[in-house]
């Protein structure tokens, strides 16, 4: 849920990413190539190798979400 008033820091990957990977593999890429704690409540955006698909990736201290 996105709450009005709150921070919701959000980042858009550059780089494409395989859209098979997983919250873990996600988490992984936010950590070493963006240089981002994966755990911080900051949303990810990625987009697919082609182009045709976005994968947003966020979570804070007790939950993760990948769609």
């Amino acid at each position: 849920m996105i709450v009005p008033g709150h921070r919701l820091p959000v980042v858009v990957a550059t780089r494409p990413i395989d859209s098979r990977c997983g919250h873990q593999a996600l988490a992984l890429i936010v950590q070493d190539q963006l240089k981002l704690d994966p755990h911080s409540g900051v949303t990810v955006i990625f987009r697919s190798k082609r182009g045709e698909r976005a994968t947003t990736a966020s979570s804070d201290s007790r939950n993760a979400c990948c769609r």
